[in-house]
């Protein structure tokens, strides 16, 4: 019997590969199924926390997925004690929806998630973890997923990285020191087409701003 599997979604590359790996690899499939996503967005903003894409390209998203999506919002001040809250609230909502296991996309597992899982009598599912950074990118570009770089720490990398498609030119023009996954918060990502896709999402860049030290590439709907 099949486990319910509710996956941490930030609409990026790395939560895509997972939700990619839990659907097709032999690993997963004889005993999870992706019942669902969760996204945390920030209120005022009405966009994906730590990432900046609106809420309405997320729909978007979550239905070429054909998939749902499970939101919870933060404030724009908020501290780790309020996302954990707000995160630990929706998970408990999940297991009383009867999902056994959450899952998601990170590299490095902090051990506090993990603690806080097992906590709320979840199971933790991390299919990407301790993945070699430069396979992981090598894969998910071989595999045709397609992503645009929606937010940069400017401490790491200048405006010119915001906005471009993950790509091998993109790869091959980060700095040394940087994680190739951006693992370290050095950028983040919006996928918008892959093997997970039922269809692209039709979507193109926008006005790239500056805010708090990040540069933010806005993402559009493409009519």
């Amino acid at each position: 019997m099949s486990k319910d599997v509710v996956l941490y979604w930030s609409g990026g590359k790395d939560c895509a590969m997972a939700l990619h790996d839990l659907r097709s690899s032999g690993r997963y499939t004889n005993g999870y199924r992706v019942s669902g996503l969760l996204t945390t967005l920030t209120e005022g903003y009405d966009r994906i926390s730590g990432h900046g894409v609106r809420n309405s390209i997320l729909d978007q998203q979550a239905d070429c997925l054909r998939m749902k999506v499970r939101k919870t919002y933060i404030s724009r001040t908020a501290s780790m004690e309020e996302y954990e809250g707000v995160v630990e609230k929706a998970l408990t909502q999940e297991r009383e929806q009867g999902v056994r296991v959450a899952a998601t996309g990170d590299i490095f597992i902090e051990k506090r998630r993990m603690s806080t899982l097992k906590g709320l009598g979840l199971l933790g599912c991390f299919p990407l973890q301790k993945r070699d950074a430069m396979d992981h990118m090598r894969k998910l570009l071989e595999l045709g997923f397609k992503a645009y770089v929606v937010c940069v720490d400017s401490k790491v990398l200048d405006q010119s990285f915001a906005g471009r498609l993950v790509d091998p030119d993109f790869m091959n023009r980060l700095p040394p020191g940087v994680d190739p996954c951006g693992e370290n918060g050095e950028y983040h990502t919006f996928t918008f087409d892959g093997p997970i896709f039922a269809e692209p999402v039709r979507c193109r860049v926008g006005e790239i701003v500056f805010r708090e030290g990040y540069y933010f590439s806005d993402i559009l709907p493409d009519n």
